[in-house]
């Protein structure tokens, strides 16, 4: 149970095998400023700044994530679900992609005249549900372990 509400700077800080002294240092903060981002009952969210030079100290892009999705806009983010191999992530993404492409007529068929009226919601909401696991599938794809690069 620790593990699943452990929290998600401490863990990714420790995934990068460093120590919380060795961090603080790197990042330029004090060691009881990430000790208090790193707390259980996290009560200070680090700024964006921290946040953008862990991503960057712990070799993990999905941290920003994350951080956003505890933020008070957080709620408006889909939810996505943990780094799952590459293997996995490719074949999910095709499959979804597959699905979305299956999907193109419908689209077009909704979206020709610019309103989704009361006889099509039904549709649309297929739509957006199946271009959500894409994108959801998408994510997983480009955050997975094994394709931690840099693609700037």
């Amino acid at each position: 149970m620790k593990e699943i509400c452990e929290n998600i700077y401490k863990k990714s800080r420790k995934s990068a095998g460093l120590e919380q002294i060795e961090a603080a240092d790197k990042l330029g903060v004090s060691a009881r400023s990430l000790q208090n981002y790193e707390s259980e009952l996290n009560v200070t969210l680090p700024p964006l700044d921290i946040v953008r030079n862990m991503c960057i100290l712990y070799n993990d892009k999905g941290l920003a994530y994350k951080h956003i999705k505890k933020s008070p806009i957080g709620e408006f983010i889909p939810d996505f679900s943990e780094q799952p191999s590459l293997t996995v992530a490719t074949l999910a993404m095709i499959s979804d992609f597959n699905k979305m492409q299956g999907m193109i007529a419908k689209i077009v068929e909704v979206a020709k005249d610019g309103i989704i009226d009361d006889s099509e919601t039904d549709a649309w909401k297929e739509i957006c549900n199946i271009a959500n696991n894409l994108l959801e599938s998408l994510n997983s794809l480009v955050n997975s372990k094994e394709a931690s690069v840099s693609v700037d």
